[in-house]
């Protein structure tokens, strides 16, 4: 067995933005809106008949960010690891050696699809740090093993609602939904590995998405994905602490390294240091 250690708050960018694999134009609007990681989609954002057309241009991408100094690093959401398409996106990838900063997989239900992808990725000598959705029942019930068992690192689980809820039988916001969104938070959390939220669906609902971000931050995720550029603001913003809980914090982390202590009358032991951290890694401290 292995597992990922390392704190799930660190190491990722908060704000994932999608956007659909047949749209260069739009290839770096993340950029311009802030977001850590422009997402090329080919999975659901790409019709069937344009998945050759979508990959082609995808690829030109991540050879063009060769020659630029880009502070949105990129990732690519590939189809469905066991359908034709799926195959081809990875073979494209790692025959052109022109991998992404992360490779985003889909559906996944067993170690066993991940480990396939990170040995092809292994023989082309192509590097890409993993990041698997977790947005079936089955997935949900098997999430221990799939960050447990396998031989490839996992750099970040993300939720995928929509695919959830549809699997469920259930609607995006209800309990069950939910339900399954802690089942991953508590596995990532005991497996060392992040977690990014599942998008916020409705973007002419701003107060919605400012509730879902705090939900997302106080449920200790470590990102959150966005549909429209119009929701980085947000959620750079929910993700960033406020300077009196930064200050708040470095000084729990002070007194922590010192042993027993107290601030504002709270005594300070380890899990409110494992707090003050989490906080400081979100900060980029």
């Amino acid at each position: 067995m292995t597992t990922n250690r390392q704190s799930p708050t660190l190491g990722i960018p908060t704000s994932w933005l999608f956007t659909p694999g047949t749209d260069p134009r739009h290839f770096d609007i993340a950029e311009r809106v802030g977001a850590g990681v422009a997402l090329l989609d080919l999975e659901d954002a790409v019709a069937p008949g344009d998945k050759d057309r979508a990959r082609a241009l995808v690829v030109d991408e991540l050879t063009a960010l060769r020659d630029r100094d880009i502070d949105t690093r990129r990732a690519v959401r590939i189809n469905t690891p066991g359908s034709t398409a799926g195959l081809r996106d990875v073979l494209a990838i790692t025959e052109n050696n022109r991998a992404p900063h992360y490779l985003v997989v889909p559906k996944v239900e067993s170690a066993a699809t991940v480990d396939l992808i990170a040995d092809v990725f292994t023989e082309a000598g192509v590097v890409a740090d993993l990041v698997v959705m977790i947005e079936s029942a089955r997935g949900v019930v098997d999430i221990a093993s799939i960050l447990g068992d396998g031989r490839a690192p996992i750099a970040a689980v993300m939720f995928g609602a929509a695919d959830m809820a549809g699997d469920l039988g259930a609607e995006q916001t209800s309990t069950v939904v939910a339900q399954a969104r802690n089942t991953v938070l508590h596995a990532a959390a005991a497996a060392g590995v992040p977690v990014i939220d599942s998008p916020f669906f409705d973007i002419g609902d701003a107060d919605g998405l400012t509730r879902s971000v705090d939900d997302a931050v106080r449920s200790g995720c470590a990102a959150k994905a966005a549909i429209h550029p119009g929701q980085i603001a947000t959620i750079t913003a929910g993700f960033t602490p406020p300077a009196e809980q930064i200050a708040w914090a470095t000084e729990v982390v002070d007194v922590a390294s010192r042993g027993v202590g107290t601030v504002d009358g709270q005594m300070i032991d380890e899990a409110v240091a494992r707090r003050a951290r989490r906080i400081l890694a979100r900060a980029g401290r």
